[in-house]
Parts: C-alpha cells; structure tokens; sequence
C-alpha cells in the first residue's frame, strides 16, 4: 500500500507571490504529488493556469494531452494541436491546471493534483495532473485533466509552480494560496 510522506509546504503571505519553489527534493521517493489551492490576481479572466518548470529547465522539448471542460464546452488539446497553450515555451509546462482569479467570487479557490511518477528515475519526466474551478458568478465549474511529458531525463530536485511563465496572462498567487509536496513510497 502506498505511503504519503510529507516534505515540504508553502502559504502565500500578503502581497501575493508570483512563483512558488520547491528545492532539495529527496531522492528516497517512488513519486511526487503536489496539492495545491490558488487564486490569482487577473482580473482580465475568471480562471488562469498554473505553469511548471522542472529543474530550472527552459530547453528541453515537450509533449501533451490534456482535457478542458466547464460545463458548456470542452476543448481536447494535444502538443501536435497549435492552438494548444501548453506547448508555449520549450521545457515549460504552461497552463497545467486551472486556478480562480479575482474576477471570481471573494475567497473561490481553485485546486489541484499534480502527480509525478518515478520522478527520481533517468527516463523522461511525466505529469499528470487534475484541476478544478467554480465560477459562482456564473454557477460554472471548470476542470482540467492533463497528461505531459517533459523529454528531460534528470531526476526531479526542484519544481517551480508560477503563472504564465512564457505567456499566459500573467499574475500573481494571491494570499492563502497553499502548496503542499508529498513524496510517494510503495507505489
């Protein structure tokens, strides 16, 4: 059965903060899975996209699939699709889950899974992630199921959680955005 370990976390002060690291990720892990609950300072939109970077890597190339949904319509995006927003920025993950913004109804977070298997391995880094949003204004819910694969086969020591790192709108977390990174044995 698997075992949840705890490893590190991060709570927005005020002011906001526009990328959350993680650094020093032990090594003694099977997986990685980051829980997260944000909003952000757009007010251009009622949801904005959490970008990752792994290892500080801005080169390394990508591949993607993810599924967008709120309720009205839904978008399946994949790397060969040039409408899709993922593949801006080589070794970025852009636009890897849904987060509310301050267009949204006070205190209305977005949360999210990203799950990273076998981080510690020398094969190419996959993420699979699970978002959702509530736009009570408009009594919508928005999800996102991603799949991505990063072709970078270093093991997994630091993650950088941001908005929009090459594009994307833009923004900041807002306070009491929380990050929580867990490692996985047994899995």
């Amino acid at each position: 059965m698997p075992t949840y370990t705890y490893i590190n976390s991060y709570t927005v002060p005020g002011g906001g903060q526009s990328t959350i690291s993680f650094t020093n990720i032990p090594q003694t892990y099977t997986d990685l899975v980051i829980l997260g609950s944000a909003r952000d300072s757009r007010t251009s939109d009622a949801t904005n996209y959490t970008s990752v970077r792994i290892n500080g890597n801005t080169t390394s190339s990508q591949k993607y699939q993810s599924i967008a949904g709120t309720g009205g319509a839904n978008v399946i995006y994949t790397d060969s699709d040039t409408s899709n927003p993922a593949t801006v920025g080589s070794g970025i993950i852009n636009y890897a889950s849904t987060i509310s913004t301050n267009l949204t109804a006070a205190g209305l977070f977005g949360n999210f899974m990203m799950y990273f298997p076998k981080y510690a391995s020398n094969s190419n880094k996959i993420l699979f992630v699970d978002s959702i949003n509530e736009y009570a204004s408009s009594n919508v819910i928005g999800q996102f199921l991603g799949g991505m694969m990063l072709q970078a086969t270093a093991a997994i020591t630091s993650i950088d959680l941001g908005i929009g790192f090459t594009g994307g709108g833009g923004g900041t977390y807002q306070q009491h955005s929380s990050f929580f990174l867990f490692g996985i044995s047994g899995a």
